[in-house]
């Protein structure tokens, strides 16, 4: 009974409004809402700004790709790669001559290297045979020799090995008697080890039935001892039985005392509680408004705010597209000056081409007095070499 109103009481107290953890609970609550709603002010803000330098961004790219596709910039990449290809040709073909060089100069030290070398081979050859004459006479000698020292040895390791037959049949025979001594002796061995092994065996089964008659005795005497502690059990759990039944009744007593009591104490506390509940009620509601009114008052000034920065950001990104603008402009200005600049320069090398080609075609009109040695040559070829060397002469004032 007690746990049941002890719950009531605590599931009582949660629903009122006007305690410590409850009121906590609503301030946090109230925080959480505020925190998300600056949040979610701060993302979209986020959002506007990422959207604006992405743009900008993209502008950017754009504007560079442009000025790549130019016609003055492409030639003048195409004249500095053309550039360094020539520098490039020029260096390997030097490097072609040198590696050409090295490689004549090292074949030339390989051959003389390779004659002075077949003729130490001569030489060595030469040493080598009269050594080989010299050694040939020596071992016939030393071979004559070992023949004979062969023989002796022979005739020594026959003698040997019938001694050492004698012997061997000897020891056989002496093994032979020892062996039949330790079989001897092994019998004798084991036939006194399986008589004690009996008296053992005996004696182990006179211990186990020593040990059958302890048991049954300790069995009895566990059977008694359990008999016993059952009848004191019993007797102590009829007056432990006695006993509960008695406090039960003066539990029962108590509690309808108790209530007795709390049913009249309820209805005072639900009087005193519909009070209270009132007057917290008028004082939520007078705080809930100047909370309410300072809200206000922030939210407006955090608005003010927002809108004075959005304002200036806004200012910002039209000075910067401004200066966009006028930087956009001056590099347009400044690549028509160099088109222009371009454009004149290849009117004056065409021009001054064109003079060089007009002066050539007078020289070349009479072959035999501008190219002598041209004169006893076909006319096809001698026209082939003569454009051949006009192309040449144009190409070196062109550049």
């Amino acid at each position: 009974m007690k746990e049941k109103l002890k719950v009531l009481s605590e599931e009582r107290a949660e629903q009122w409004p006007n305690t410590i953890k409850a009121l906590r609970t609503k301030r946090i609550l109230a925080r959480k809402e505020q925190l998300e709603k600056l949040e979610e002010e701060r993302c979209r803000l986020d959002k506007i700004d990422a959207a604006n330098r992405a743009e900008k961004r993209r502008q950017q790219i754009e504007k560079a790709n442009k000025s790549l596709q130019l016609p003055h910039l492409t030639a003048i990449r195409s004249k500095m790669l053309i550039g360094s290809v020539l520098q490039e040709r020029d260096a390997q073909l030097l490097y072609k001559e040198r590696v050409l060089e090295n490689w004549k100069r090292q074949e030339q030290k390989w051959l003389e290297l390779q004659k002075q070398q077949r003729e130490n081979w001569k030489e060595e050859e030469k040493l080598e045979m009269r050594e080989k004459k010299e050694s040939l006479k020596a071992l016939c000698e030393a071979r004559l020799e070992q023949v004979k020292g062969n023989r002796l040895q022979l005739l020594r390791e026959k003698e040997h090995k019938e001694l050492e037959k004698e012997q061997l049949r000897q020891q056989a025979e002496q093994d032979q008697k020892d062996n039949e001594l330790k079989e001897q002796l092994r019998k004798r061995r084991a036939d006194g080890a399986n008589l004690e092994l009996i008296e053992s065996n005996r004696a182990q089964q006179a211990r186990k039935e020593q040990e059958k008659e302890k048991l049954k005795n300790m069995d009895i005497k566990i059977a008694e001892y359990v008999a016993k502690r059952e009848h004191m059990l019993q007797e102590r759990k009829e007056a432990d039985n006695a006993k509960a039944a008695h406090k039960a009744a003066l539990h029962d007593a108590m509690i309808a005392r108790q209530e007795q009591a709390l049913l009249a104490a309820r209805v005072d506390s639900e009087v005193r509680l519909q009070a209270q509940e009132k007057g917290r009620k008028v004082a939520e509601d007078t705080r809930e408004k100047i909370r309410a009114k300072k809200n206000h008052k922030d939210w407006e000034a955090c608005d003010h705010s927002r809108k004075r920065q959005i304002h200036l950001r806004k200012q910002q990104l039209e000075e910067e597209r401004e200066e966009e603008k006028d930087e956009a402009l001056k590099f347009w200005q400044r690549s028509w000056q160099v088109k222009a600049d371009d454009e004149a320069e290849e009117k004056l090398i065409v021009s001054r081409n064109r003079k060089l080609a007009e002066h050539h075609m007078k020289t070349v009109v009479s072959p035999n007095t501008c190219y002598p040695l041209l004169g006893k040559i076909s006319y096809r070829v001698r026209h082939c070499v003569i454009s051949k060397l006009d192309s040449l002469l144009t190409a070196s004032t062109i550049d």
